[in-house]
């Protein structure tokens, strides 16, 4: 057992108890309680093979910001511990770098002269703390099939279940924050392997409380094990909400839930019997329920969204969108040099130059690991790897470009003009200096595909 204490510092609408209560996970515990607000203010969990204990410092004097006090366990199949990495995954983890003040604030300007701006203020006020976690995929596609037509008690149980009997075991110590973990020491094991899952009958997820879903479960975790998301990450969310449910067990709702909380599309609206509730006491105010349709809430969601649409935008542009961006505003030039490899160096500076503007925000949710030439975002690199080390001007653009703001518009043609004049090799150059965010993580080849942390690149030297 390995062990790793961090902090993350001055964190503004984070509520430990809104994000972990909210039904869009079940592998967390509290262990206590504020004395005064009545709060819950730790928690232990499970993420992506590791043990987490979270505790939230409350700021006296500065209400809206906390600091969260994190240690982290590492199962013992990881070999390789890199601090800075680690930080990074509870970073992506939490959507730390995504500023949900500003959000919020951008909303309500947006909507003050609106019907509706009332009920949103409230619904804002009333979901403060809440963050939307980045969750593992397979996890949470299996998490919400279990979901269906269940309780959070027994859907945790089951998913407990399964994690205990095909899972690693992962040690903690007896005590850390001040908080007694012995009760938990005997339930910390990571979620089962797809491949570990794929080898269980139906008799087996039937003994895990999954009930009637197990059937459904059997065939969708064959699915999963022969590559059924591969290449989903890029998809628009029409696309994605048509895969996602081929898979049996998987309807509206759970694809909603799926791809709000396991690809971070936010504009995914699950709508289940305790939304459509609230819905009805909000906008729906002497309608009997059984009369209100998902069609007629969605028209609400539809009125709402075109209130924030700017927001919801520039929230939730992934770094697909930016390359095609670029792909078309290059195959517009007299002379053009932009290659797989120029474009990967291109996104990083996107990213770096946004995060110095917009103190430390990131513009896109993917995450730039270090490889031999440099930083690469994954997802872009697996969808144009087909065009070898020649020009990317002849993808096809159409269907991943997306509408940008005017302000995130004028600042992506600000920096492609930029950087566009720089050679592939120039731009390697740049990003391999001594002591860059790409050297630091890269080190020479041991950080080979590690994630470069977002505290790294917004220290990145950008270029003239």
């Amino acid at each position: 057992m390995r062990k790793i204490e961090i902090r993350l510092e001055n964190l503004k609408d984070t509520r430990l108890e809104d994000i972990f209560e909210n039904g869009q996970c079940f592998r967390w515990k509290n262990l206590e309680k504020d004395e005064h607000t009545g709060k819950n203010i730790s928690y232990i969990g499970i993420y992506n093979d590791r043990a987490y204990v979270i505790k939230e410092l409350l700021d006296k004097e500065k209400k809206d910001m906390i600091d969260l006090d994190i240690c982290i366990y590492l199962s013992e199949t990881i070999k390789e511990v890199n601090e800075e990495k680690e930080k990074a995954i509870i970073y992506n983890y939490l959507d730390i770098a995504k500023d949900y003040s500003a959000i919020k604030k951008d909303i309500l300007e947006n909507t003050k002269k609106t019907v509706g701006y009332k009920e949103v203020k409230e619904a804002i006020e009333y979901g403060k703390g809440i963050r939307i976690l980045k969750q593992d995929k397979i996890e949470t596609i299996i998490s919400f099939i279990i979901s269906a037509n269940n309780n959070i008690p027994r859907i945790k149980r089951s998913v407990e279940y399964l994690s205990k009997n095909y899972g690693e075991k992962i040690e903690i110590d007896d005590e850390i924050f001040g908080i007694n973990l012995q009760g938990f020491k005997e339930n910390m094991y990571t979620f089962p392997k797809i491949e570990t899952l794929s080898k269980l009958t139906e008799e087996d997820l039937k003994n895990a409380g999954t009930g009637f879903r197990a059937k459904r479960l059997v065939c969708t975790i064959e699915k999963l094990n022969n590559g059924f998301l591969e290449d989903l990450e890029c998809l628009l969310d029409e696309e994605l909400f048509e895969k996602l449910v081929l898979l049996d067990g998987v309807g509206p709702k759970v694809a909603n839930c799926i791809m709000l909380f396991a690809y971070n599309r936010l504009e995914s609206f699950p709508i289940d019997v305790w939304v459509k509730r609230v819905m009805s006491e909000v906008f729906f105010k002497g309608i009997e329920e059984e009369k209100i349709t998902n069609d007629k809430i969605m028209n609400i969601v539809k009125n709402i969204k075109i209130w924030y649409k700017r927001i919801i935008m520039d929230t939730n542009i992934s770094a697909m969108d930016i390359a095609a961006y670029y792909i078309k505003k290059s195959s517009l030039l007299a002379e053009n040099d932009l290659t797989n490899l120029k474009l990967q160096k291109m996104l990083y500076y996107t990213q770096a130059e946004y995060a110095v503007a917009n103190k430390g925000r990131t513009l896109f949710n993917e995450e730039i690991q270090a490889w031999q030439y440099g930083p690469v975002i994954p997802s872009v690199y697996s969808e144009l790897k087909g065009c070898g080390a020649y020009r990317v001007s002849d993808f096809d653009v159409n269907t991943k470009h997306s509408m940008f703001s005017e302000p995130v518009k004028k600042f992506l043609d600000r920096v492609f003009d930029k950087y566009i004049r720089y050679s592939a090799w120039a731009l390697v150059d740049a990003t391999h200096k001594p002591g860059s965010p790409w050297h630091k993580t890269y080190a020479n080849g041991t950080g080979d595909r590690h994630i470069i942390p977002q505290s790294l690149i917004i220290k990145a030297k950008l270029l003239n």
